[in-house]
């Protein structure tokens, strides 16, 4: 049986989230890391500040500025304000987006009274060329996560180029090698390999608007997930539900203008563009609150629970830490929990996605099947803890053993976490970062391959 490691952070951020992980082997080196989200409401200082102690731990891991993987659960400011500073300083190989068309996300862009010209309008108008502008450092893939809920009639446009990646069997691992240093993840599952807004446009004006575009652009089909030296997986789930006004009179408008903004050659064209667009969702929309989306995209990650191998953990600890300077952690809470038999190890990620509804938790659960749902070790709970993104008795249901609450409690409004959401976690170990506490858990765990020639009785035993 070999042992590895995996350590999560959950930096305090204030009114928002910024979590990290990496994943080592035996001899404490980082295999692989990824961070999820990572923007604030709060002070920027603050998220900065953040932003640089994991920068010097990073170096100090693994001696580069590489990430393995980013996941934007969705475009809220409070989720990808910290995104621009990440790609200034790392090198990045792969960025996992939940695929929303182009006008939800300008429902989202209207909504948040962006600006023409600014990042988040500009992040919006064109997700690919944003993160390939601001990664001066490099990216190797843009990812794009499909949803369920999609229309047909939304991505019938799309090449029908459906690749099979090949998938590294369990038994072409040699164990007694040491684990490599990074590596590109292995997509498990079909995939496209296209930009979706591109179908939108001629070939002509595709090639010219990816003039500059070096990384590769994929779109993975539903239920395709990342997995690593087949030993480790990323599953994303992107919840995106249509609004109920829309018709397609109104795609139609839309998509007409969107082409023209995608291919605007200057700021002030775009801003008329923009201008014209807003005037037909105020006629769809009013002026009421655009939002009637759901959009997260949730991320459950943990050993492959298929298979040849079997993992457990065998001990964890979770550190409640305050941030003196780069260098020096300050522990005000150890907990040490030690399982026999062990139990769970994987975290789910919801950003601020919604299980607000029987429909909504069951659609989770099927998505991920019964042993991902069993082995939930730790919980990010959905938006900060908002009374509207939960259902009573959803602590119970997911079970897991510790939930994590990241916002800024001494803010009346939004008032997060609820109090109701609260009390419904208090049996779960609930955890809160904020503006002064951050949290780091680690999973200590031992992973068996199990020979296809072991036994029924065999297996049981282990």
């Amino acid at each position: 049986m070999k042992m590895w490691e995996v350590n999560y952070d959950f930096y305090g951020v204030g009114q928002g989230l910024f979590c990290t992980g990496a994943l080592l082997n035996n001899e404490s080196k980082v295999v692989y890391q990824w961070i999820y989200d990572c923007g604030t409401n709060s002070k920027k200082d603050l998220l900065h500040e953040k932003i640089n102690h994991y920068a010097v731990k990073t170096n100090d891991l693994n001696g580069s500025n590489f990430i393995d993987l980013i996941c934007l659960s969705h475009f809220d400011h409070d989720h990808i304000s910290g995104v621009v500073d990440i790609l200034s300083r790392f090198k990045v190989g792969d960025v996992l987006l939940p695929y929303i068309p182009m006008w939800k996300r300008l429902v989202i862009a209207f909504e948040e009274n962006c600006r023409s010209g600014s990042y988040l309008m500009d992040f919006l108008i064109d997700p690919v060329a944003f993160l390939q502008r601001k990664a001066t450092r490099g990216i190797g893939r843009i990812i794009y996560v499909s949803s369920p809920n999609d229309a047909p009639d939304e991505i019938s446009d799309i090449p029908d180029n459906f690749i099979s990646p090949r998938k590294l069997e369990p038994n072409e691992y040699n164990f007694d090698e040491e684990l490599p240093i990074s590596g590109q993840a292995l997509i498990e599952g079909n995939y496209k390999a296209v930009n979706p807004d591109d179908s939108m446009l001629t070939a002509e004006d595709r090639e010219n608007k990816n003039a500059g575009i070096k990384a590769q652009v994929l779109t993975l089909e539903v239920g395709a997930c990342l997995q690593i030296f087949s030993v480790w997986e990323f599953v994303p789930y992107n919840d995106s539900c249509l609004v109920s006004l829309v018709n397609a009179k109104f795609k139609k408008k839309v998509l007409l203008k969107s082409k023209s903004l995608l291919l605007g050659k200057n700021n002030a064209e775009r801003h008329s563009i923009l201008t014209e667009l807003k005037e037909i969702y105020d006629d769809v929309f009013g002026c009421k609150p655009y939002r009637r989306n759901v959009i997260s995209l949730f991320l459950y990650t943990g050993p492959i629970l298929s298979g040849n191998f079997c993992s457990w953990v065998i001990h964890s600890e979770l550190y409640i830490w305050k941030q003196q300077n780069l260098q020096l952690r300050v522990v005000t809470e150890k907990s040490t929990l030690y399982f026999w038999p062990p139990t769970k190890s994987g975290v789910l990620y919801t950003g601020d996605g919604y299980l607000n509804t029987l429909k909504r938790i069951n659609s989770l659960i099927d998505f991920l099947g019964e042993k991902r749902m069993k082995n939930i070790h730790l919980l990010q709970v959905m938006h900060h803890g908002a009374k509207g993104n939960w259902r009573s008795g959803l602590a119970k249901i997911l079970n897991p053993e510790y939930s994590l609450f990241s916002s800024d409690p001494s803010l009346s409004s939004p008032g997060h976490p609820h109090s109701d959401v609260a009390k419904d976690f208090w049996n779960y170990n609930p955890i809160q970062v904020d503006k002064v506490n951050s949290a780091t858990l680690a999973l200590h765990a031992g992973l068996t391959v199990i020979s296809p020639e072991m036994s029924k009785k065999k297996r049981k035993r282990l």
